[in-house]
């Protein structure tokens, strides 16, 4: 825990069924564009920087194991990850096995200078740092979606009502845009589609929808049927394979940062007397039926200005921040999302 911010700690509140509604799961997953999920990690430095990898695969006979970086200097953060870095020793006794355009280690006499490299251990599979820029990333075995407003008006409802029981602030989202905090899906088709224990340094609301699934909360097994709810904070969480034949579920996901406002409304909902609990007032123009029509031309212009790519959003929205610091850091760096999620992770 000594990566994350001590503010960060939620008490988990756990609502049964507040959103269940007959053939919902089935409309948000036939209403939206899915993208396929892809593997990142972040890793901090000695001087105590963050940066942010995609993470490559070994191809050697199917096995699909991360490749490791050496040399790496760098603490991968994450439950049960170690506190110290691996230290492997680098050597130059291999050949890369993709031999890309602009390969630098095209044969076992090529010097390997200060170049560094990757490596499978359980298949001695190596790729030199070239050719693994030019690598595909790893995906997951689930899918991912932001919530564009109007794409699925379901989802819109669901969203809205979400913001309005727990209080959270005004999405703000253009009609055909996304909100200023994070509001993503998770989407597991079948039991094998899975997500590894890992924490944020921010809040989460999660709502669950389709087939019962668990949800690990530290060392708690949440079990979370259609339609319920639950909100914590740094916890480590994750969703652990189930049997290959169980029906999909999707996770309507709600982070932002710490608001002892939200924790209120939580308790409330479970029906607890929670003394000076108000709900907060709604913006007006942010939920009235107006906004929910196509905006004018000065709010297109305004959110769409810069189109990135979803996916890039998507994998910075998962450090923690919010789109307008997204969208700045894409803005300053080309798009290149790399070098934004360094900039925002200050590296």
């Amino acid at each position: 825990m000594e990566h994350w911010k001590a503010d960060g700690f939620c008490e988990v509140r756990y609502l049964k069924h507040r959103y269940h509604k007959d053939g919902l799961y089935e409309t948000i997953v036939q209403g939206v564009d899915w993208q396929q999920d892809k593997v990142w990690r972040v890793h901090k430095e000695v001087d105590g920087n963050r940066n942010l990898r995609a993470v490559k695969q070994c191809e050697q006979d199917g096995c699909g194991r991360s490749l490791q970086r050496v040399p790496d200097s760098s603490v991968k953060i994450g439950p049960g990850d170690a506190a110290v870095s691996k230290g492997t020793r680098p050597h130059s006794e291999w050949r890369c096995q993709k031999q890309l355009d602009g390969c630098v280690k095209c044969a076992v006499e090529t010097p390997l200078g200060q170049n560094c490299y990757w490596w499978c251990p359980k298949h001695k599979w190596y790729v030199c740092q070239e050719c693994q820029k030019n690598m595909p990333d790893k995906p997951t075995s689930k899918h991912i979606r932001g919530w564009f407003r109007g794409e699925c008006h379901a989802l819109d409802d669901l969203v809205m009502k979400v913001v309005d029981d727990f209080n959270l602030p005004d999405p703000q989202a253009p009609y055909g845009g996304t909100a200023r905090y994070t509001i993503k899906m998770n989407w597991y088709p079948d039991g094998m589609a899975q997500v590894t224990d890992h924490r944020h340094d921010i809040w989460t609301i999660l709502v669950s929808l389709g087939s019962p699934r668990v949800l690990n909360v530290d060392h708690a097994r949440v079990l979370m049927g259609d339609g319920d709810a639950i909100l914590f904070g740094t916890q480590k969480h994750g969703v652990p394979v189930a049997s290959p034949a169980q029906g999909g579920r999707l996770s309507l996901v709600f982070m932002f940062q710490p608001d002892a406002q939200i924790e209120r409304a939580a308790l409330h909902l479970a029906g607890r007397v929670v003394p000076g609990f108000k709900p907060r007032q709604a913006s007006q123009e942010g939920l009235s039926d107006l906004a929910w029509a196509p905006q004018g031309q000065q709010g297109d212009e305004q959110w769409n200005e810069e189109q990135w790519n979803e996916e890039d959003i998507s994998s910075l929205y998962a450090l923690g921040f919010e789109l307008a610091e997204v969208q700045q850091a894409l803005i300053a760096c080309d798009g290149d999302v790399a070098s934004a999620a360094n900039l925002l992770l200050g590296v």
